[in-house]
């Protein structure tokens, strides 16, 4: 017991009470001063002086006047106290004034445990701009998508692949994703851009005054500041909430009152900490407190430089908006004396610091009563003799406690009935039947509720629950909501408060389970209110979100709770070595992933019962759709619109779910309806590559088997599968075709078609040119399993065509028989993989000869009819004047014999060859020019398309030559061709010998010369003399056969060769070096590279003036940063200074470029 403090406080009343003058000074702001100062106080007053207060012995009639003094309250006297008493001293002293244990309030508010592992606490928005530390993620969509982290450096940029680094500091999410997008979009138009924040940058707090743990801490930027002071434990009993001090680099100091907050919880009033940050907490500034008939009753806290609060606005502050008839408010405070005093008060009124507001409501009670209980300010009987509207009952909601769910309502009579009080608000026509109670719940009551499973809860409203006129909703399987059901009301007015879709709902599927099927809907249809879809009592609404819809689509669980681990041998935590928290956590964990694993293996058997499509890629299921008989192809392309990679529009699979059913292939560039039980494999570009190249392989997956067993039709190019194609469509429907026939290869004359007949095993070909075959007009549809043949004339001429010297063999014969051949419509029993020998066998019993002036004569396989026009132009005519005609042999049928017809002759430009139509047996010949007889022949080497040995005229060139022989191939190296001519080989041999005798001749004259080294000079010039008489010579003929601006063109010569390498690998080094060496190529090697090679450089090697020699003959000055062509030729001159002022450097710089140009050509022809 605190005698002296005791003492002080006696002698300190009874001196006061003896001074009038002073005795109105004294007030109840001061005593609750003294008595928070000194809390021991309340505990030591003698029993007969604490009954004064606990029993509040007052005259009601009795006024005091309060003091306008601020009341400060300082608890930093007492920190020893606090730690014995479990009450602040403030609570104490209200406890001593109106005899309740009263809260501060909104002091649990920052007092809640954090989740360390919470990242943010509130939306980040789009202000929030981004500085170094913060990590975001870009998601790319397009021809090359990503998702990635990316880090914003010290200096404020983040580099992405392939782009420069890009400065995003100070930029909010919006602008990032723009940027990036602008950057990007020059490359792929059709990409696309996501932005989000992964880990905001952590900025430094410094939390003082009184918190319960000042401290320095480390948050995420636009932290908000509650959260951060809940990291500090949350404010003392002694700090203010009203006058918290924010300063921030940068910013003005601001002063936050979170009472403002608390009654609005805004972001707005919940200032965000973004820089370094410094956050004080003052002292508690003068305090009242209000109980009884209020929705919060406690301890509030006066706004700063207030002395006093009117009633009103505190009712306000407690959320208490309605007084039913009858309260009474009455105000308690101690005296001048010390003494509980109280007074009775009206709402208009004021509430002084340190005084407290009782409102007391007296309740009756009568016969047919209604009784409100649950979520109200207090539980409340109603009498009444007729059904009164909940809106009435509930004083337009005034009743409500601050907590109340003002979504769901159960009346509780002879029957059970759900309402949603927001709706009778506003509807008078929903009432309370006599006798009948209302209960009102909280949210986190209604969750419990919801969350019971009413087979096992003993918790009567449960039942209830199920009783009443209800739907419920489930999320992911598990059920979130209970939905009371209007009368005619619409589905999104049913859901609406209480659920509401995230980024992350499926919107395309959901499910509604009732007692006699499961329907399946789409989810965004029908929350539009023009949507005839309605709940009706004992529904389920089943709600996806991604995650879990994934996983039941997957069908699989495996990975949702990873990091449960194995806990097979956990049901002994000491078994484990595990503390009792750690088991429980483990336990809870289990439940969690055997709870969500019955909830998908539910939500898969709804699946199965209810009308979906399915809808695959590339064989593994994509997505589900509800089915709808209007449903189509559009519509699914619409609905999956920037999911999916690039498809194979000409080839999708559809299959019935029935066993004995075979996939139909259809086309998305057509649209078609889905029927019932049809499920949908949508096939991209590449697995459609893949798809076509392992066809004919014996390895086999599902998705092939399901290919080979369709209707497809099969589309071969040079017997090589090209295409498969949906059937039922023409075929100048297939602009996919058009990348084959549109080409200068495409062999026009014949195209064949196997169609196999419905009701047999038989297949039966037709053959087409290509204009009979495309026309519109002729309308050609591919049927199911047909087969197309489509050839290249490079295919052709290797196979087909032949110089055939026995075109008399028919044309001269009066009468022939004719040959038993199978005609091309003929049925025959032919399976798919004989497909090709029977084409081949029909293509040749159709050769038709083309002879004469014309770059391929030959036999060519041709259809049943082409055009004459068609014939000339795949044979190529060699133009001369004297080849303007061409002459056309025919032979007619009659008796099973072949008559030769009088020949025909025509214009070789005339126009009406397009108008002549060749059927049956014919032979073309174009004469040959007059006065052009062969002159020689010359030899084609190499990569060209069809090498081989050519005759000429004499006025044939080479440019003609190489057109005859079908041009390049695809890796020839024209720099590198080489024409060699018997003639020039023989004044090419003749000419090094007369360089090198010259060279010898020239310097034995020099034998006694005085000169310095000299005879090294000398004797290094000799060897290049001896190797240029040794050098094989080739005959080449310098020339680029690319360069089209030649001033003349390049006759031949009997004997001629042109040889075209392949694109070589190598590079050469002659002369100065240890070895002349072939070295390999590399486009990062430099002249040193090649020297190194060559074992590096001899002593007499001038590598000043070394030079290569390109494969074209040209030649350039070398040194280190010369780019270095693959096929050339690197030389390096020996020195020769001492030598040039007698006259030898011409000389040895001719010998050494022969040489050169003579291993140019012969490593080029090997």
């Amino acid at each position: 017991m605190n005698i002296p403090i005791l003492r002080n406080l006696f002698i300190f009343i009874l001196f006061f009470l003896g001074q009038p003058s002073f005795a109105q000074s004294i007030n109840a702001a001061n005593l609750q001063k003294v008595l928070t100062e000194n809390p021991s106080i309340i505990n030591n007053i003698p029993q007969q002086d604490k009954t004064t207060f606990d029993n509040k012995l007052i005259s009601e009639n009795q006024n005091v006047a309060n003091t306008d003094n601020n009341l400060q309250i300082d608890l930093s006297q007492a920190s020893d106290q606090r730690k014995v008493n479990e009450k602040s001293m403030l609570m104490r002293y209200f406890y001593a004034l109106i005899g309740e244990d009263l809260d501060i309030y909104g002091s649990n508010e920052f007092n809640q445990p954090q989740d360390e592992s919470l990242l943010f606490f509130n939306t980040i928005g789009k202000n929030y701009q981004l500085a170094p530390g913060d990590t975001i993620q870009i998601t790319i969509t397009g021809l090359s998508p990503s998702n990635e982290n990316y880090q914003v450096m010290n200096d404020g940029t983040i580099t992405l692949e392939n782009v420069y680094p890009l400065n995003v500091n100070n930029l909010n999410l919006n602008q990032v994703s723009k940027l990036v997008l602008d950057k990007i979009s020059l490359d792929d138009a059709s990409a696309e851009v996501f932005v989000r924040l992964n880990n905001a940058r952590l900025v430094t707090v410094q939390i003082s005054g009184n918190v319960k743990s000042p401290r320095t801490i480390a948050v995420p930027a636009y932290t908000p500041l509650s959260r951060v002071i809940a990291y500090s434990g949350g404010i003392s009993e002694s700090g203010s909430l009203r006058n918290i001090s924010l300063s921030q680099i940068g910013e003005t100091t601001q002063t936050v009152d979170f009472y403002n907050f608390l009654q609005n919880p805004s972001s707005e009033l919940d200032p965000l900490i973004k820089n370094g940050a410094r956050i004080f907490v003052p002292f508690k500034g003068p305090t009242i407190a209000v109980t009884g008939f209020v929705n919060n009753p406690g301890i509030y806290e006066l706004p700063n430089d207030k002395s006093e609060i009117s009633i009103k606005n505190l009712l306000s502050i407690t959320g208490t908006s309605f007084l039913p008839s009858g309260a009474k408010l009455k105000i308690s405070y101690f005296d001048s004396n010390g003494q509980i005093a109280t007074r009775l008060a009206a709402k208009n009124e004021s509430l002084k610091e340190g005084e407290a507001l009782q409102i007391d409501f007296v309740e009756t009670r009568d016969l047919n009563i209604s009784k409100v209980s649950g979520a109200v300010l207090k539980d409340f009987e109603i009498k009444t003799d007729k059904p009164l509207s909940i809106n009435e009952v509930i004083k337009d909601g005034a009743v409500l406690s601050l907590d109340a769910y003002t979504s769901f309502a159960l009346i509780v009579g002879k029957e059970v009935q759900a309402v949603n009080l927001d709706e009778a608000l506003e509807d008078d026509s929903i009432t309370l039947p006599v006798g009948s109670g209302l209960r009102l719940f909280t949210k986190e009551e209604y969750l419990e509720l919801v969350a019971s499973d009413p087979s096992k809860s003993l918790d009567p409203f449960v039942s209830k629950f199920v009783e009443a006129n209800v739907a419920e909703i489930y999320l992911n399987g598990a059920r979130i909501a209970y939905i009371p059901i209007g009368k005619d009301q619409i589905f999104n007015d049913s859901i609406k408060s209480f659920y509401i879709p995230s980024p992350k709902t499926v919107f395309d599927l959901a499910l509604l389970e009732n007692n006699t099927d499961v329907k399946a809907f789409d989810l965004k249809l029908a929350m539009n209110n023009d949507y005839n879809l309605k709940l009706v009592k004992g529904d389920k609404l089943f709600i996806f979100e991604d995650k879990f819809f994934n996983q039941l689509i997957s069908e699989q669980v495996d990975g949702v709770f990873n990091d449960i681990g194995n806990t097979e041998d956990s049901a002994n935590p000491a078994a484990v070595n595990m503390t009792i928290e750690a088991y429980k956590l483990q336990q809870d964990l289990k439940n969690k992933k055997l709870r969500y694993s019955e909830n998908v293996e539910y939500s898969k058997k709804l699946l199965q019962k209810a009308d979906i499509t399915k809808i695959s890629l590339d064989g593994e299921l994509f997505t589900i759709l509800p089915f709808s008989k209007s449903m189509t192809s559009s519509y699914i392309l619409n609905k999956l619109r920037g999911k999916l990679p690039k498809l194979t529009n000409e080839f999708v699979i559809v299959q019935n779910t029935g066993i004995d059913s075979k996939p139909k292939i259809k086309n998305l560039n057509h649209e078609f309806f889905i029927k019932e039980n049809q499920n949908i494999n949508l096939i991209s570009q590449g697995i459609y590559r893949k798809i076509i190249n392992s066809y004919n392989t014996t390895g086999e997956t599902a998705l092939t088997y399901d290919v080979k067993e369709s209707d497809a039709v099969k589309v071969y190019y040079d017997q090589k599968l090209v295409l498969l194609l949906s059937p039922n469509l023409s075929v100048s429907d297939f602009e996919v075709l058009n990348t084959i026939t549109e080409t200068d290869n495409f062999y026009k004359l014949y195209i064949g078609l196997i169609t196999k007949q419905k009701n047999n095993e038989n297949w039966y070909l037709q053959s087409y040119d290509a204009r009979s075959f495309f026309d519109k007009t002729n309308d050609i549809v591919l049927n199911s399993s047909n087969i197309v043949s489509l050839f290249s004339e490079q295919y052709i001429r290797n196979r087909f065509i032949k110089n055939n010297n026995n075109k008399s063999i028919i044309l001269d014969a009066v009468s022939t028989d004719v040959v038993g051949n199978e005609t091309e419509t003929t049925n025959i029993n032919l399976t798919k993989n004989k497909s090709f020998s029977y084409i081949d066998k029909v293509m040749n019993s159709n050769l038709r000869i083309v002879s004469g002036s014309v770059i391929f004569p030959g036999s060519y396989p041709v259809a049943e009819k082409i055009t004459l026009s068609d014939l000339i132009d795949v044979v190529g005519v060699i133009e001369t004047k004297a080849a303007s005609n061409v002459i056309l042999s025919k032979s007619i049928k009659e008796n099973k014999t072949l008559i030769k017809v009088p020949s025909e002759s025509y214009q070789l430009n005339s126009p009406v060859l397009d108008e002549i139509i060749l059927s049956g047996e014919y032979v073309v010949d174009i004469p040959k020019a007059v006065n052009l007889g062969t002159s020689g022949f010359v030899s084609l080497t190499g990569e060209f398309m069809i090498p081989g040995d050519y005759s000429f005229t004499r006025s044939e060139t080479l440019d003609e030559i190489i057109k005859r022989a079908g041009g390049l191939s695809e890796v020839a190296y024209p720099l590198g061709a080489i024409l060699q001519r018997n003639s020039i080989k023989a004044q090419e041999k003749e000419t090094n010998n007369i360089l090198a005798s010259q060279l010898e001749a020239s310097v034995l004259t020099l034998a006694q010369s005085n000169i310095d080294c000299v005879g090294e000079q000398i004797q290094a010039v000799l060897g290049f003399s001896q190797q240029l008489r040794n050098q094989p010579t080739t005959g080449r003929m310098a020339l680029n056969i690319m360069d089209n601006s030649r001033t003349g063109q390049l006759y031949l010569q009997d004997g001629d060769k042109l040889m075209v390498p392949k694109r070589p690998s190598h590079v050469s080094v002659v002369g100065a070096v240890q070895r002349t060496t072939v070295a390999s190529y590399s486009k990062n090697k430099n002249f040193n590279d090649y020297i190194y090679a060559a074992g590096g450089l001899t002593k007499m090697a001038d590598v000043r003036k070394s030079y290569v020699l390109l494969p074209n003959g040209e030649s350039r000055i070398l040194d280190n940063t010369t780019i270095i062509p693959v096929g050339s030729v690197v030389v390096v001159p020996p020195k020769i200074d001492k030598l040039s002022i007698l006259g030898f450097t011409d000389i040895i710089s001719r010998v050494m470029g022969n040489i050169a140009t003579s291993v140019l050509a012969i490593n080029n022809v090997n």
